[in-house]
């Protein structure tokens, strides 16, 4: 199955292959080491990074055991502050062959997937600009480089050479938006964009105005500018493949809604995540009109908000960035949960509750804290009123793992009335 038709299933039907090939990997090497007995689990989901992104979801404790974040394709680092330390004390010619000794790497792999460029330091080599040419002039002949990440948050990016075969690219430089345009548009296969800077001379949802230009982008993180009018992203909407949609940073009370609706109206979106600001209930009621959302992660500024989100009939994975203690929030999830008729995960504060559905047999809704102000792990039957909660979910077993001795005894004032 290729990239295309993996991309088509909904996240009900990728869950049911993880569970698939999990359970084959379970039977066929069942006393191997993890590594040996979820060999093909493993390079299933680190086939495309959005696969590995819906399995952390799926099950994050199995994506934590199989480091699944460490995974890397055949890539270098070159650490440019650190190089440039080395080079303080030697000579214009020595610094040359020192230079080209550090970045031998790049030179002898022809085979070479990922490069990250990082400068992140005060030390400063005068001939930072010659030095950063050579490499870029380097990796432009790699055919099969597919990654790319330059970190040089305080550097305006010079001019790049063409690259014409990128699918990722990250940066955390100043930029000009027309020159991010060019590098857009000789790249028709970038499948993900990565803007970690908000020094940007233009506007970034200008890449969304060319008609040719990110034609294929499925995944978009960007830092916005400081208290902007987010109405200025709104052209963002208009990406044909957009799946992914990263925003941090923070807005202008409500102004996010211009791209929030123009997003319901494709309804393309799977995922969305808001890390900085908390949105207004007229913002989170626009979200809740992106049908095809699956995964949402943002604030609340009004705890009832939540309960918009009941629209999303696809919906699997909730995120709940701001704090509030937490009674108040449960309030409104239990509502939320009595009103879905499929699995979810809800995550708030270090809280996880998982309500996994069943067609055929008994639910289950598991509440994981971990807050570790106590070691001990009781089931929720054995908390007092619990008969009252019980009321809500009938047919469902219920556990608490890690529970902590300061969340209140008084599950029936948590309950929807």
């Amino acid at each position: 199955m290729n990239e295309s038709e993996l991309s088509k299933l909904d996240n009900y039907s990728l869950f049911e292959i993880f569970e698939q090939i999990k359970s084959n990997c379970e039977r066929e090497n069942p006393n191997s080491a993890n590594v040996i007995k979820y060999a093909d689990l493993y390079q299933f989901i680190t086939t495309f990074d959005w696969i590995c992104r819906q399995f952390f979801y799926w099950n994050e404790d199995l994506y934590n055991t199989l480091a699944i974040a460490q995974y890397k394709p055949p890539n270098s680092t070159i650490n440019l502050g650190e190089i440039y330390c080395k080079l303080q004390r030697l000579t214009q010619v020595q610094q040359e062959e020192f230079f080209k000794l550090s970045i031998n790497d790049i030179v002898e792999n022809s085979q070479i997937m990922e490069v990250s460029i990082i400068y992140t330091t005060d030390t400063y080599n005068t001939n930072h600009l010659e030095f950063f040419e050579q490499i870029m002039n380097l990796l432009s002949k790699k055919r099969y480089l597919k990654y790319l990440e330059i970190d040089m948050k305080e550097y305006t990016l010079p001019n790049l050479p063409q690259f014409y075969n990128l699918k990722k690219l990250t940066l955390n430089v100043k930029i000009n938006a027309e020159e991010l345009i060019e590098y857009c548009i000789s790249n028709p296969n970038l499948e993900c964009l990565t803007i970690k800077n908000n020094e940007m001379y233009g506007r970034l949802a200008d890449i969304a105005l060319d008609g040719k230009c990110l034609q294929n982008l499925n995944t978009l993180n960007f830092l916005m500018k400081p208290d902007i009018d987010a109405a200025e992203y709104a052209p963002l909407a208009g990406l044909p493949k957009l799946q992914e949609l990263t925003i941090r940073g923070k807005h202008k009370a409500e102004s996010l809604t211009h791209l929030f609706s123009r997003l319901a109206e494709k309804s393309l979106l799977r995922s969305l995540s808001i890390e900085d600001a908390d949105l207004s209930d007229a913002e989170i009621k626009l979200i809740s009109l992106i049908h095809s959302l699956s995964n949402v992660e943002c604030g609340v500024i009004e705890p009832e908000s939540i309960g918009h989100l009941k629209q999303l009939n696809k919906l699997y994975s909730i995120r709940i960035t701001s704090k509030y203690n937490i009674p108040n929030i449960l309030s409104e999830i239990w509502k939320l949960l009595k009103s879905i008729q499929h699995t979810i995960i809800i995550y708030f504060q270090s809280v996880i509750i998982n309500y996994l559905q069943y067609k055929e047999r008994l639910n289950r809704l598991d509440i994981k804290c971990s807050m570790l102000y106590s070691d001990v792990q009781l089931n929720l039957n054995d908390i007092p009123q619990m008969e009252y909660f019980l009321r809500y979910f009938p047919n469902t077993e219920i556990t608490l793992k890690q529970y902590p001795t300061n969340w209140p005894r008084d599950w029936n004032s948590l309950l929807p009335k």
